[in-house]
């Protein structure tokens, strides 16, 4: 749970690349991603093998807003080909919990805490308005991270583990300090063997039906694609609190070019929540 009192180590995973931009020019609320867990936001973890985890994901999809680019004058290709968005990294702050517990949260608890049965139905319905792209007043969220994107009917699950804590506006972002950088070594992917776990091909099934759907590709196709995709990567990298429909943008593109917003303009035409 959030405690309450002092200061305490959190972490932000992402590349190098907006590593710096942050730290030279702060934490810009405004371009972020809309549709999110708990809506447009800073999200950053108390789990540093978390953010690891995350910043080896986005060096690995070079996603960002496009008006971050506008507000740098800079080129998607210059973005896409600068070294720095190729090397995982991940932001270390220093929270002030005492001044965060004086805004307005939203606080869940997890799902290994006892108060989580009387909590799920809200979590789950607060986490579908912000995919939904509905906005909220709150300063700050804390609770779980959605996971469980196995299936086509938009069953919200919760990750038993993962945690996430969501900054909304400047007053929150002023409860972080002292960002420090921590570059990551290059990991080496491994192939990923045929799946047998049942949870994991219904995956790869919704990805391949929303390949489909942004592609001119029949099924045949989507599944080869896929394939040679997971050659060079581990399902286990495939975050699976990301949706069917963003692996198969990710997949189709990869860092050819930005889509993040025309996926999220997608999200009400392919995905019901």
């Amino acid at each position: 749970m959030l405690s309450y009192d002092g200061y305490r180590t959190v972490y932000h995973g992402t590349t190098l690349f907006a590593a710096k931009l942050i730290q030279q020019n702060g934490i810009w609320i405004e371009a972020q991603r809309l549709r999110t867990d708990f809506g447009q936001g800073f999200y950053v973890t108390f789990s540093r093998s978390q953010a690891k985890s995350w910043s080896y994901f986005r060096a690995k999809n070079k996603q960002l807003s496009p008006r971050i680019l506008d507000l740098l004058n800079l080129s998607e290709s210059d973005y896409l080909n600068h070294p720095d968005t190729r090397i995982p990294a991940y932001l270390v702050f220093s929270l002030d919990l005492h001044t965060l517990h004086r805004l307005q949260g939203m606080i869940f608890p997890l799902p290994h805490d006892e108060k989580w049965s009387f909590n799920k139905d809200a979590w789950k319905e607060f986490v579908k308005n912000s995919r939904k792209g509905i906005k909220h007043d709150y300063d700050f969220v804390y609770g779980p991270v959605w996971s469980g994107h196995f299936n086509s009917t938009g069953e919200i699950k919760a990750s038993p583990f993962k945690e996430q804590l969501s900054f909304h506006n400047e007053k929150a972002l002023h409860c972080l300090s002292s960002p420090m950088i921590i570059k990551l070594p290059p990991k080496k992917w491994i192939s990923s063997p045929e799946h047998t776990n049942h949870d994991q091909d219904v995956f790869l099934s919704d990805i391949a039906k929303n390949l489909m759907k942004i592609s001119t590709m029949k099924e045949k196709q989507a599944l080869q694609f896929i394939h040679k995709y997971l050659m060079a990567h581990s399902f286990s990298n495939i975050h699976t609190h990301e949706t069917a429909l963003y692996w198969a943008f990710a997949i189709f593109y990869q860092s050819k070019r930005i889509w993040i917003d025309e996926y999220e303009r997608c999200l009400d035409s392919i995905i019901q929540l």
